[in-house]
């Protein structure tokens, strides 16, 4: 665990502050709650809609990584040195919350 916290913290310099850190953590838990308010707000609607809710977010989550994929050289070129810290940033974090 802790080699790859040291490997996370060379790639995304926003870890080696504390404080960046610790707003990093709570953005990730404000937008984890935002996804359980989305499913509890959602679901109330009928029987079948946390199926429907549990999609949406499975369709997101699989289009980011999609995305991803699909475009990681042009991303590596576009960012260059930045790429893994905005790549945490664009899809590790939405992707984690969810």
């Amino acid at each position: 665990m802790a080699k790859g916290y040291e490997l996370l913290k060379e790639k995304v310099p926003e870890f080696q502050t504390r404080w960046k850190a610790v707003t990093i953590l709570i953005g990730w838990i404000l937008l984890f709650f935002m996804c359980i308010l989305f499913f509890w707000w959602f679901d109330s609607f009928a029987w079948y809609t946390p199926l429907v809710s549990q999609s949406i977010v499975a369709v997101v989550c699989t289009g980011l990584a999609f995305a991803h994929m699909k475009n990681a050289e042009k991303y590596r070129e576009k960012y260059d040195k930045r790429a893994y810290r905005n790549f945490f940033f664009h899809f590790i974090v939405p992707i984690f919350a969810t």
